[in-house]
């Protein structure tokens, strides 16, 4: 008969007969197999508590990787969305797209096609020379707008050559040199042309408009029309009576001439009255403007 209870030990249970003579060695047995089954199950518990305290260790360590792989994929995530293709600008590094006069080979390396000089017939490449202007890339104030770079126009310039930018004459447009003398030695041949102030001072030579104008010959004359004029007239005085008759003496003088000698010569003074005057003159001033008829 077997123990239910502790099947697992398989334990013979007394019998009621021979408990004395019986039941003592079993006991005996029965208790070195118990403490043996205890000490089995201590060294089990205490495997199983290593194997916790390991397990335990791991899942931290689990924890902390989990950590640090969440981590990881945050920042994985950040760099993917940071390196998501942008457009390159003066400032960042970005994406280019590679346009014209640009080449690429199958590994990526660029490099520009050969620059060809701009001809009277073709374009290409030039150089901005003196008296042109080209825009710059800038970048634009607040409220205002980028101005596109690339274009180009006439400059601010001179030249003391007048053949540098294309003299103008009588025949062709061109540049011109203004002079305010009006006596200077040139013609439009040579490029020059007179200012206004250089008109107005020819104008003002040709009628001494800066004083008074003194006529005293008749003729026609071009005056300005806003003038005042006085106009003189003097009238002629009468015509002079005849002389008369002169009268004519003659005599002979006696002269020395510091020589010890003597001479005598003829002198003859001739006379007349003067002529008679002329009548009086009268003399009318008159001032005047023109008037446009």
């Amino acid at each position: 008969m077997v123990d239910q209870k502790t099947a697992h030990l398989q334990l013979p249970l007394p019998h009621l007969d021979n408990t004395i003579d019986e039941d003592c060695p079993r006991v005996r047995q029965a208790l070195t197999q118990v403490d043996g089954h205890a000490e089995q199950t201590d060294r089990a518990l205490q495997q199983h508590d290593a194997a916790l305290s390991i397990l335990s260790e791991q899942n931290a360590l689990m924890g902390v990787r989990q950590d640090s792989l969440e981590r990881q994929i945050e920042q994985n995530r950040e760099d993917i969305a940071s390196n998501v293709p942008r457009p390159a600008t003066p400032d960042k590094l970005g994406m280019v797209q590679i346009g014209q006069g640009i080449s690429v080979d199958e590994n990526g390396v660029i490099s520009t096609e050969p620059v060809t000089l701009a001809t009277p017939d073709a374009p290409g490449t030039v150089q901005v020379g003196e008296g042109l202007e080209v825009t710059l890339p800038t970048e634009a104030a607040e409220g205002e707008e980028d101005q596109t770079p690339g274009i180009l126009s006439l400059g601010v310039h001179a030249s003391e050559n007048p053949d540098a930018y294309g003299k103008g004459n009588f025949q062709f447009y061109g540049h011109v040199k203004l002079t305010d003398d009006f006596e200077e030695g040139t013609a439009a041949k040579d490029g020059v042309a007179i200012s206004a102030k250089g008109v107005k001072d020819a104008w003002d030579r040709l009628l001494n408009l800066q004083s008074e104008v003194v006529i005293t010959s008749s003729g026609n004359w071009i005056v300005p029309e806003t003038a005042t004029y006085a106009v003189t007239c003097i009238a002629g005085g009468g015509k002079g009576g005849n002389g008369s008759t002169g009268v004519a003496t003659e005599w002979t003088a006696y002269q020395d001439n510091n020589s010890g000698g003597y001479s005598y010569g003829k002198y003859q003074n001739h006379g007349g009255n003067g002529g008679g005057g002329g009548g009086a003159g009268q003399t009318i001033t008159q001032k005047c403007n023109a008037h446009q008829r």
